[in-house]
């Protein structure tokens, strides 16, 4: 490369290097933190001046807080701040392509071998200096080389070579470029400077707004050497993964220790068994099933089942139905529960290792806000002593709360000792009563994550102060680390998604999981919702339940039958039916209606014509001013799915109320469209019909209740219903100009209900004059 088309070798250093500095913070900082309380006097300094980790064994760690709080006092330039950069550099952002983050300074080089040392501008970044990889725009448009990924490095010119390693794509040219084969060419020019790592420049710089995934602790160096052949069918890949339009996608160094560990990408959806599963958890199944489908991997089902006071079978038999339900596979069904030996034996090293020691503060009789403040006098307990302690709460010599076994760190997002086991005596419903100290969330977790070589754990937001344990567990027991990331949880407004409120309703509110009120995944199943309208609702980010009902409509419209129901029956007299009928050569007189929107013989069904029908009230009116909209005495109407026009002759009232209608129809070979069309019934059957208000006022108030009426429907709706033994889920019609209909699986052979799904898209006037129909019952 000393030869380089139409440049000299000085004239091309003082190029890069002129490019280079000017899109780097050239102060060189150093990177060391200053605490002046006694608090944080033993802190751990990742980034220190000789790039190793300083902590004392005999004390806590002090790990980062993943907050984003304010640090303008720190960026502020002035005397003591640590941490400094100047205006060029904060107007010069229009340029400053790829950062990434990294804790060892020592290798913080140039293209051309240069040292760099780099403070953090932001909270998020503050253990990890920024390294910019983006070159100006006029270097690139004069070193513009299409560089196929796939050849060999002795292939490659001068130029190519030099121009991919300034851009930061190789670190070593002698080992070719075969192992990041990503796409078929990577293009570095003006238009083009991506990284061939990085699925999208922007994404992985700002965030989506639904997403937090903070990038904080250790970042280790990039495996720029792995020659797994895998890597070469891989989706193109950024440093570190990132949310995008509410799907993950992993980071290489993410992606290249899942082939390492396991030989695939794994995640895990790990629920706890102590609850009905609700559209929340729907948001963290469509996450961590979709990093599996795209990178071709499996995602395991494990249950979180280290509480016995809480955790059913019945609620891990639920859950497995519901995941089915909506279509997923796990590759595997674990249980933490199956991993309490070795949970167990990593306390123990815990101890040992002098992280880990048995408190007795939760029995002594402070009260709670002093606790919180007063540090443990048992935390310079010796080693010997906590293991003989710790062994005496596994044989049952401590009751409940008067030992815990905690972890000797504490958090700058406020974390200090957490428990890492107590003493629990109710039986688990696998392990009976053969424990009697259960791990906590916290340190089970990180331990089991690693343990089933998970990619990357997938959380919401309400865990991002616990990053930091997190990753310290894994360290401290030297256990292969797997990155945690946030999203922000999915929250319906105006529904119920906690399961302890779930669970305190039980039995005042509903009387199961399943009530159709409900956002649980049985609720919206016996509702009629879809499994395809709650991937789709999740997927694309939504958050209202109208939301969802629009997705519904969307699905349902083409494959729900049609049906025809009258909610509010008026009967009708036909008075020149026999005329019909002999004119039509038949009897009864039939039709032939389509089964849905588009006709055809196999898609449709014969509806029989009797001397009875029946319309809706509110499709009839005395006033000549509502012709337009109803059925009155001085305008005719169609009768859906026919060629039969109904008029007025005659009305009947009982006690001034409208019981009857006396009509005359008439065939006619062309339909006006100006004509009004209504919802007809003969030979009906009567089904009663539940509206459903998924509305919570807050979160401890009762359901609204359910409204109910009895409707008639044309026999062919309930001919076909599978009920009792058969029932299947999903038996949904679409009721012409009213709503899905699903069948509910209380049905019986004398009852048939179905719970209204969702209306149909009707206008303000026909939806007012149905729900008032149901008020009115």
């Amino acid at each position: 490369m000393a030869h380089m088309a139409g440049y000299s070798l000085p004239s091309f250093i003082n190029s890069l290097l002129t490019n280079l500095f000017r899109n780097i913070f050239s102060s060189p900082g150093t990177c060391r933190e200053e605490h002046t309380s006694d608090e944080y006097k033993d802190c751990i300094c990742t980034h220190s001046d000789s790039g190793s980790d300083k902590s004392d064994e005999g004390t806590c760690d002090v790990l980062p807080c993943p907050d984003n709080e304010n640090v303008s006092d720190r960026s502020s330039g002035g005397q003591g701040s640590p941490h400094t950069y100047s205006d060029k550099h904060v107007s010069d952002r229009n340029i400053i392509g790829q950062v990434s983050p990294c804790t060892d300074s020592s290798k913080h080089t140039s293209a051309t071998g240069c040292g760099v040392q780099v403070s953090p501008r932001t909270r998020r970044d503050e253990l990890g200096c920024q390294m910019v990889l983006d070159f100006a725009t006029d270097f690139c448009k004069n070193h513009s080389a299409a560089v196929d990924l796939r050849k060999p490095a002795a292939q490659l010119s001068d130029r190519q070579a030099t121009a991919l390693h300034a851009h930061g794509k190789a670190s070593d040219l002698s080992k070719g470029f075969g192992a990041f084969q990503f796409g078929e060419k990577c293009h570095i020019s003006d238009e083009t400077t991506t990284n061939p790592f990085r699925m999208d420049l922007d994404a992985s710089s700002s965030y989506d707004e639904e997403s937090v995934a903070t990038q904080e602790s250790e970042s280790d160096t990039d495996n720029d050497n792995d020659s797994d052949d895998r890597l070469q069918d891989s989706p193109t890949m950024a440093t570190e993964g990132y949310f995008r339009h509410g799907q993950y996608f992993l980071g290489r160094q993410e992606y290249v220790g899942s082939l390492e560990r396991c030989g695939v990408v794994r995640t895990r959806f790990p629920p706890e068994p102590n609850g009905p599963l609700h559209i929340g958890h729907a948001k963290a199944l469509h996450v961590n099933f979709s990093v599996a489908e795209t990178y071709k991997g499996e995602c395991i089902l494990r249950f979180d089942d280290t509480n016995p006071i809480t955790a059913r079978k019945h609620h891990c038999m639920n859950a497995i139905e519901m995941i089915n339900w909506l279509g997923y596979k796990p590759s595997n069904i674990t249980f933490t529960s199956d991993y309490f030996e070795i949970l167990f034996n990593f306390a123990l090293t815990m101890i040992y290792k002098g992280k880990a020691y048995v408190c007795h503060l939760e029995y002594v009789n402070i009260p709670f806000d002093k606790k919180v403040s007063v540090e443990s006098p048992w935390r310079t307990r010796p080693v010997e002593e906590n293991i003989r302690e710790f062994y005496r709460m596994f044989g049952g010599s401590y009751v409940e709360g008067q030992a815990v076994l905690k972890m000797k760190v504490k958090t700058r997002s406020g974390i200090k000792d957490p428990v890492a086991y107590r003493i629990i005596s109710q039986p688990h419903y696998r392990t009976k009563m053969h424990w009697l100290v259960y791990p906590t969330y916290d340190f089970s977790h990180p331990i089991v994550d690693s343990l089933e070589a998970i990619s990357v754990s997938l959380c919401t937001t309400e865990f991002v102060s616990h990053r930091a344990l997190y990753e310290w567990v894994q360290k401290t027991l030297d256990l292969p680390k797997v990155s945690q990331r946030e999203q922000k949880k999915l929250v319906v407004p105006f529904t119920i998604m906690s399961k302890r409120y779930l669970v305190g309703l039980l039995g005042r509110g509903f009387t199961d999981f399943d009530d159709p009120r409900l956002v649980t995944l049985a609720g919206l199943r016996r509702r009629g919702i879809p499994p395809q309208a709650i991937c789709k609702f999740v997927a694309l980010g939504f958050h209202e339940y109208s939301q969802l009902l629009d997705i519904t409509r969307e699905i349902l419209y083409p494959v729900s039958p049609h049906r025809l129901v009258v909610l509010d029956p008026l009967i009708c007299h036909v008075m020149n039916y026999d005329d019909l009928a002999s004119a039509a050569r038949e009897y009864p007189l039939t039709v032939r209606i389509p089964e849905f929107d588009t006709f055809s013989q196999t898609s449709s069904r014969v509806v029989g014509i009797a001397r009875h029908i029946y319309i809706n009230k509110f499709d009839f009116s005395k006033n000549e001013k509502d012709k337009k909209h109803c059925l009155t005495p001085f305008s005719e109407v169609h009768l859906r799915g026919t060629d039969y026009v109904m008029q007025v002759t005659h009305l009947h009232h009982s006690q001034d109320k409208l019981i009857g209608l006396d009509v005359y129809l008439r065939k006619v070979l062309m339909k006006d469209r100006r004509m009004k069309v209504l919802t007809w019934v003969c030979n009906p059957a009567k089904i009663k019909v539940h509206l459903i208000d998924s509305r919570f006022q807050d979160q401890g108030s009762q359901p609204a209740p359910i409204l109910s009426a009895t409707a008639l429907a044309e026999h062919s709706l309930v001919s076909t219903l599978k009920i009792s033994a058969e029932f299947t889920y999903g038996q949904t019609y679409q009721a012409e100009r009213f709503a899905f209909l699903t069948l509910d699986p209380a049905s019986t052979l004398n009852e048939y209900i179905f719970n209204i799904t969702c209306l149909l898209n009707l206008h303000s006037q026909l939806q007012a004059s149905l729900l008032k129909v149901f008020h009115q019952n």
